[in-house]
């Protein structure tokens, strides 16, 4: 018993002087480099953004293993809920995105606090893939406060920041079924069969173009002929071969894809040989502004 009362006299002794102990720890500097985080983003790039930006924090009076915090709001309450930002162009539309402490995404911790060290610290504003909107540039005020306990003091420094993401206009074509046009035996006003389809995904308006290895004209093999005239046909509309081109307003729907059908249509046959004919079309997809 005596031994008893002895240890813990000498362990009450020790936690009174401890806290008795002066603590002048704090905060002396927290710096958000760069001030605005920026990063460009294709709604239809297969990797997410990851973009880094680093903290600093600086300490007086503290000891080297002092937990230190790092808590994230918004001056808008709409811009942030503690986890997602949501990021606006200023007319309505909407992207949204993360801060993590970790690269990879699935890896990191997604926050508004966050335990960091003293000196500079990584973080990570991510955006993930596949949310269409128009191109613009979006933007989020935010703040910064560096704390010594989460959530067990007031935050010591405060430093705004800003988030600022340009969307790029984006297009491009995907297959979807058939690349060949088998017209069998010609004859006037012929068309294949089969259409071949292909997919346009863009975030603007769009001009689907054609181009012609024989100037939109059915060659046989042995190039010796004058050649077949036929016109291309997309979503069955004529197109004209002296200017091959297109017009579509941005798709809708969730993936912002629009399938299109391509054929084509001989007028005439005329006194053509006997043979086999053939050419080669290319569709090649642009963004149209203004449209």
């Amino acid at each position: 018993m005596i031994r008893r009362m002895l240890v813990a006299a000498m362990l009450l002794g020790a936690s009174s002087q401890a806290i008795a102990a002066p603590n002048n720890c704090r905060v002396d500097a927290l710096d958000i480099q760069p001030d605005a985080v920026t990063t460009r983003y294709d709604p239809f790039d297969a990797v997410p953004v990851s973009e880094e930006f680093r903290v600093e924090i600086r300490t007086e009076e503290c000891s080297s293993n002092r937990n230190l915090f790092l808590s994230v709001d918004s001056p808008d309450p709409n811009s942030y809920d503690g986890r997602v930002i949501r990021l606006s162009d200023g007319s309505g539309a909407v992207l949204t995105a993360r801060l993590s402490d970790r690269s990879n995404s699935q890896a990191g911790r997604l926050s508004d606090t966050f335990n960091i060290k003293e000196g500079l610290t990584p973080l990570y504003l991510q955006i993930d893939r596949g949310q269409v909107v128009a191109p613009g540039v979006y933007r989020a005020s935010m703040r910064a406060y560096a704390m010594l306990n989460q959530g067990n003091n007031t935050p010591q420094l405060g430093q705004p920041f800003d988030i600022v993401v340009t969307v790029e206009p984006s297009v491009g074509l995907a297959a979807a079924s058939g690349s060949e046009l088998s017209l069998g035996e010609l004859g006037d006003q012929d068309r294949a069969r089969s259409n071949v389809t292909f997919d346009a995904y863009a975030n603007v308006a769009y001009e689907l173009s054609l181009s012609s290895d024989n100037e939109f004209n059915l060659r046989r093999g042995d190039g010796t002929s004058d050649g077949i005239a036929y016109r291309p046909v997309v979503d069955d509309t004529v197109v004209s071969t002296g200017d091959a081109r297109v017009d579509y307003a941005m798709p809708g729907g969730q993936d912002n894809r629009r399938r299109h059908r391509m054929n084509v249509v001989v007028p005439a046959v005329g006194d053509a040989l006997a043979g086999r004919y053939r050419d080669y079309l290319t569709v090649t997809i642009k963004p149209k502004f203004g449209g």
